[in-house]
């Protein structure tokens, strides 16, 4: 009996309000707005009859971030429990953190985890401080969130759970996660979330009057959308004359001003302006004749000619063609381009146009050779020109096998208009045909086009045989040799090994498997020959002690 009235005492106790009172201020210690809470605070179904002085949310297992349900600092931290019901770990792993306010809060029954937050840390709102598990007196994996206020009373910040009673603690209901949209940075009172679209600028947010300034200052989404009129036409009849213009906003941003000049008649110019207020611009300049403003106009003759509108001169006085002639470049030129698409003259069929100088010139061929017309990496071809201007600059071109173009290169001619280069191939040098061409610098002709190639150069140095790097060889050795790296090296002729003369290459080449008398009806590998020269100090089959199985060296142990 005792036991019930202690329960009941319990709830008569922590059930009232607070004694110190709080705006919401919590914030969903879970980062699921549908956590479900499984126990209540003071829940009459809890598991023992006791008072159940917080809210337990499911969570999964091991994996669920505990979140910082306000900013605060960490005055506790525990930690080292393991997963698993421990009925005498109380709240097993745990963090407790004091607010500002005074308030505390509670994360219990936490995974043992480094990403526990320590005591001393000060933490933000929605910060991740712990993972959810089921460590101290827990039946399975969920959190323990509770409240106590600045006197030390557990207390509901719910209030009315399910719903958000006159107390509560939470700062929207139903409660959700912390995110920056909660905090009011101008301090207008009005966060993001209450629909503050500038929260950097207290005076702009929803309960604010819009101004004329081309900004959104009451946040619904449209600019100036109180005066519909700027930015639209506007007249100043004053004086008889019609002035337009647009409204603007007025420089105190709560009215509009228009922009239409105060007008008094003025002669008529041409500048798109009624100046002598008839209801007409431009009349005076629109006549009928030729030179009317916006009649389409010539100008220039031939390949110069240029196509353009009447406009206003700067002066409003009279109008003139909107472009200028092309302009031809013949000047001082018997020959070549005239600059607007035509011709300065011809030249005689036994000269040539220098374009660079518009002159014809006569016996003047620039032209260039190369010797020899082939050779192998490391040639050094020659590439002399003449024909060119004296004492001047040529330009040698040089096109690669692939068709790209090496940098030019620029050389000096003498006083007969020749020159000489050369070039020594390298062994990076692509291999094969090159075009080689050139230009005058001070005349612009070209020259005649040769070609050279470069072929590949064999490399034989130190070896005796083996490959000499452009599909040749460098030699071929004795059948008793083998090639090593370009050397000849003898086969060793003291143990022939055993072979099998019914298997293809139980033999490496050139041996041959064969059985001699000595080897006692075994084979072994012996190296091919047509007489003794062909076997250093041994004998050729056929000449030598036993005389069968002609055609082979007796060189191995087993032959003697």
């Amino acid at each position: 009996m005792l036991r019930v009235v202690t329960v009941v005492g319990c709830f008569a106790l922590l059930m009232r309000s607070s004694p110190v009172k709080a705006e919401g201020f919590l914030f969903l210690p879970l980062q699921d707005e549908q956590a479900v809470v499984t126990t209540t605070f003071c829940d009459p179904n809890y598991i023992i009859p006791v008072c159940h002085k917080g809210t337990d949310y499911d969570t999964t297992d091991n994996t669920t971030p505990v979140l910082a349900a306000a900013a605060g600092e960490v005055v506790k931290s525990k930690n080292g429990y393991p997963s698993g019901m421990c009925k005498k770990c109380g709240f097993g792993n745990h963090i407790i953190i004091l607010h500002p306010n005074g308030f505390k809060t509670i994360y219990a029954h936490l995974l043992n985890s480094p990403l526990q937050v320590a005591v001393g840390v000060q933490v933000k709102a929605g910060q991740v401080i712990a993972i959810a598990d089921n460590s101290g007196f827990s039946t399975g994996s969920h959190l323990h969130f509770e409240v106590i206020d600045p006197s030390g009373k557990s207390v509901d910040p719910y209030s009315q759970y399910p719903n958000c009673g006159p107390n509560s603690l939470w700062a929207t209901c139903p409660p959700v996660p912390y995110d920056s949209s909660f905090d009011d940075a101008d301090e207008d009172d009005y966060t993001i979330a209450q629909g503050d679209c500038n929260d950097n600028n207290p005076s702009i947010n929803p309960g604010v009057k819009e101004l004329c300034d081309d900004v959104d200052n009451d946040c619904d989404n449209q600019a100036d959308e109180d005066w519909q009129l700027v930015n639209t036409k506007c007249l100043n009849t004053k004086n008889g004359c019609v002035g337009e213009g647009i409204w603007i906003c007025s420089q105190n941003k709560n009215g509009l001003l228009c922009t239409a000049p105060v007008s008094v008649p003025q002669p008529e110019i041409c500048d798109s302006q009624d100046n002598d207020c008839d209801g007409q611009t431009d009349e005076d300049f629109k006549t009928g004749l030729v030179q009317d403003l916006g009649n389409p106009c010539t100008v220039g003759i031939g390949a110069c000619q240029n196509q353009g509108t009447m406009v206003c001169t700067k002066d409003g006085k009279a109008t003139v063609c909107s472009v200028d002639a092309l302009q031809s470049d013949c000047e001082g030129k018997e020959c070549g381009g005239d600059g607007c698409g035509g011709t300065c003259g011809d030249c005689p069929l036994d000269a040539v146009c220098a374009p660079n100088q518009g002159i014809c010139l006569w016996d003047f061929v620039p032209t260039v050779f190369v010797t020899p017309p082939s050779g192998p990496q490391g040639t050094t071809f020659d590439q002399p020109g003449e024909g060119f201007t004296p004492n001047s600059i040529a330009e040698l071109h040089f096109v690669k096998p692939d068709g790209t173009e090496y940098d030019p290169v620029q050389v000096d001619t003498n006083l007969d208009g020749a020159y000489s280069h050369s070039y020594t191939s390298l062994k990076t040098d692509s291999l094969g045909v090159y075009q080689y061409y050139a230009i005058d610098v001070i005349t612009g002709i070209l020259s005649n086009t040769v070609f050279f190639e470069i072929t590949c150069a064999p490399d034989c140095q130190g070896k005796e045989c083996g490959d000499d790097s452009c599909g040749g060889s460098c030699g071929t050795c004795a059948n008793w040799q083998y090639c090593d790296n370009g050397d000849c090296v003898s086969l060793e002729f003291t143990d022939c090994g055993f072979c099998n003369p019914m298997i293809v290459g139980s033999c490496e080449p050139p041996l041959v498997c064969l059985s001699t008398p000595k080897s006692l009806g075994s084979s072994l590998c012996h190296i091919p020959c047509d007489s003794n020269s062909d076997c250093p100090n041994f004998y050729c089959g056929g000449s030598g002690k036993w005389g069968s199985a002609p055609g082979v060296c007796y060189t191995c142990d087993w032959d003697f």
